[in-house]
């Protein structure tokens, strides 16, 4: 069919408000100014730069999360941490605690790592990462994609917490 000029002039000031799972609810900014609906008009942003901005935010907790698996693991194996980097590339901000270890931000938002005390070289302490048994290393190294697994359950667990599963009642007439 076809359609009516009044809509098309009207489609630029339509604006999302709902997902209920089924479809989509769209209302004109003016109705819902009248209604007293709030509705987001974010000036000066495009559709691409929230989906780069919530891209980015995404990766960065997952890899947070990522790194903080071996972090911690490290930690409870007595591994020591040189560092705990979110990005890679030179540092912007970096901070060293009381046990040594330094935690830094870096330039390029595209992954991160925890260096670990003679991960790298041989070390004559006993001391190094390589120094420690088996066991404790497959620890470390595994628990940053375990981690992950957490967060994805977590997350399955929250969406669903909050918005169930979709289902079709059936009516009769």
């Amino acid at each position: 069919g076809k359609v009516s000029g009044e809509l098309i002039r009207a489609l630029p000031n339509l604006k999302l408000i709902h997902s209920n799972g089924a479809g989509f609810n769209f209302i004109d900014t003016k109705t819902a100014a009248e209604r007293g609906i709030p509705v987001c008009n974010c000036a000066g942003m495009n559709g691409e730069a929230v989906a780069e901005q919530t891209l980015l935010l995404m990766l960065g907790v997952l890899i947070t999360v990522h790194e903080a698996g071996h972090f911690f693991a490290a930690r409870l194996c007595g591994i020591e941490v040189q560092e705990f980097a979110m990005g890679m590339g030179p540092a912007l901000i970096s901070k060293t605690n009381k046990k040594g270890t330094k935690f830094s931000l870096r330039l390029l938002p595209i992954g991160g790592f925890c260096q670990f005390y003679g991960e790298d070289e041989d070390t004559k302490d006993g001391q190094g990462f390589n120094d420690y048994p088996v066991w404790k290393r497959a620890v470390t190294v595994a628990s940053g994609p375990a981690m992950n697994f957490v967060l994805a359950i977590l997350i399955i667990v929250i969406y669903l917490s909050a918005w169930g599963l979709p289902t079709v009642v059936p009516r009769v007439a």
